[in-house]
């Protein structure tokens, strides 16, 4: 895996989405990811064009959400290290 800052989960995502007809839904600690070398140019030209000065269409943080990997040997590591860390924090709440 890359060390580009698309590459790195985030511990705690935070994801807002609004279907057509206007409903929101807020995830919360959501992996978002994207296995295979097409995807990073994608993200990094998304990061480029909406983080534009005087157009920014979102934060820097809301870059930092997408894990781009490069296999499926990749991705599983990740869905495993945050199914882990979701099931840790599940545990703490049952106390």
């Amino acid at each position: 895996m890359s060390k580009s800052p698309h590459s790195t989960p985030q511990e705690a995502a935070t994801v807002s989405l609004a279907d057509e007809d206007g409903v929101k839904r807020i995830l919360i600690d959501t992996l978002f990811g994207f296995a295979g070398s097409m995807w990073r140019g994608l993200v990094e030209w998304a990061s480029a064009q909406m983080l534009r000065p005087g157009f920014e269409l979102a934060g820097p943080q809301d870059m930092r959400i997408s894990t781009c990997v490069e296999d499926a040997n990749q991705a599983m590591a990740v869905i495993r290290a945050h199914h882990a860390r979701w099931t840790a924090k599940q545990s703490q709440r049952e106390l």
